[in-house]
């Protein structure tokens, strides 16, 4: 029989400790778990940004005319050109392209606005050894990004000069297209 002094078991305080170590460590993964899906949103922008982007090009590469007219381009948070769906029949060529470029602009921006928070659009045509560049620059904001995490550079790189100096939450995405 032990001593009344020595009775085998834990103390309070060692169970107290124990229970603010596995507090500690629960509270760590839930850090890590926040910052993983935040990281996953981020890449998830990032992989529609680019699909957008990819598909805008692939639009402009089916009308050629249109962008040798300078119909692509697009300044940042500028407002697409109104214009009709193009019909079957529309004989005037120019007109035609003029239609389809209006609607893919209306198309790209509502894309970004659709599946980027607060996403706005710019597009740039211009020719590179006598090959025309078709430039897009996606911008949204990024809520998870902030200026401690060491992201925000990395998210504004590839950010249009006309956005001036960008915020940590922005994150823009850069693409150049031969066509």
């Amino acid at each position: 029989m032990a001593p009344r002094g020595c009775a085998p078991g834990f103390s309070l305080l060692e169970v107290l400790v124990a229970l603010l170590l596995l507090a500690g460590t629960a509270l760590g993964g839930a850090r890590l778990a926040a910052r993983t899906y935040q990281q996953l949103q981020a890449t998830q922008h990032r992989a529609s940004a680019l699909l957008i982007a990819q598909d805008h090009a692939e639009h402009a590469r089916m009308n050629p005319r249109g962008v040798r007219e300078g119909r692509y381009a697009l300044a940042l948070d500028q407002a697409p050109q109104a214009a009709a769906a193009p019909a079957a029949d529309l004989a005037d060529t120019a007109e035609a392209a003029r239609r389809i470029a209006a609607l893919d602009q209306r198309n790209l921006l509502a894309a970004a606005a659709g599946q980027l928070p607060q996403g706005r659009a710019q597009v740039k045509v211009t020719q590179d050894s006598g090959v025309q560049v078709l430039q897009i620059w996606l911008a949204w904001w990024n809520a998870s990004a902030t200026a401690e995490d060491g992201l925000a550079p990395a998210n504004q790189m590839d950010c249009p000069a006309e956005l001036g100096e960008p915020a940590a939450e922005q994150a823009c995405l850069f693409q150049r297209f031969a066509l």
